[in-house]
């Protein structure tokens, strides 16, 4: 069956690990910095504080170093591991 142009429903956009935070200034640099010191950081239970965020933005730093290849960990409750890359670099 062909449907009609006004049948087809356009894609809705979803929005996931990233708790619906687009990257913001100075994140990248902040997740890097922090995981470079403590690589449970997005773990600790103080995060928001160190972090200076709030709670659901911890996720979503984590998820936008990650989706950027700055930090690398597969599961939420791994630890963050500098990405091979940027560990020459920095």
């Amino acid at each position: 069956m062909i449907q009609s142009p006004s049948s087809i429903q356009s894609p809705n956009p979803v929005f996931a690990r990233h708790e619906t935070f687009h990257p913001r200034f100075g994140w990248l640099k902040k997740g890097f910095d922090q995981a470079e010191k403590d690589d449970r950081i997005f773990l600790a239970e103080d995060a928001p504080v160190r972090l200076g965020v709030g709670k659901n933005m911890v996720r979503s730093l984590r998820y936008w170093c990650q989706a950027f290849k700055i930090l690398e960990g597969d599961r939420p409750l791994d630890p963050i591991r500098l990405t091979p890359l940027l560990s020459l670099n920095f």
